[in-house]
């Protein structure tokens, strides 16, 4: 899903509905995951905290996340807070098969997978990188 409303760039990006084969893959390794916790532990309390933990590090695909790119930046909103991020902040662009990382680092950094924001893409790449490309500075601008 995807919209433009006044000079913003605006889509949802949801892996488990948009990418339901990847289930075959995720589902297993939870169960896996949690049976061996209850192997381990033969404990419910301690499966209920590992499924926590695993849900809680799996967010992203279970949940759905919605991406905006306008003029004042760009902005990952999640379940219950939104993550915005001003233009002026981003010093490097690098766009992969499923999305495009923002890092406020101008080269590789160890702290940018906490400081950066990965936009993933949902069937519009060439519409977010184009919206990038309209409101990046010149000397960042994304090849497609």
């Amino acid at each position: 899903m995807t919209d433009l409303i006044k000079n913003e760039l605006a889509w949802r990006s949801w892996p488990i509905i948009d990418r339901p084969r990847t289930l075959l893959l995720v589902i297993p390794i939870f169960i896996a995951t949690l049976a061996a916790v209850y192997i381990f532990s033969a404990e419910i309390p301690w499966i209920f905290i590992a499924a926590l933990i695993l849900t809680f590090g799996l967010r992203e695909y279970f949940l759905p996340v919605r991406y905006s790119i306008g003029e004042s930046g760009v902005a990952v909103h999640y379940l219950l807070w939104k993550r915005p991020r001003p233009w002026s902040e981003v010093r490097r662009v690098v766009v992969s098969k499923h999305g495009v990382f923002l890092s406020p680092f101008p080269g590789p950094s160890r702290l940018e997978s906490y400081r950066g924001l990965y936009l993933r893409f949902a069937d519009n790449r060439d519409q977010v990188i184009q919206a990038l490309n309209r409101f990046l500075e010149e000397s960042l601008k994304v090849e497609g």
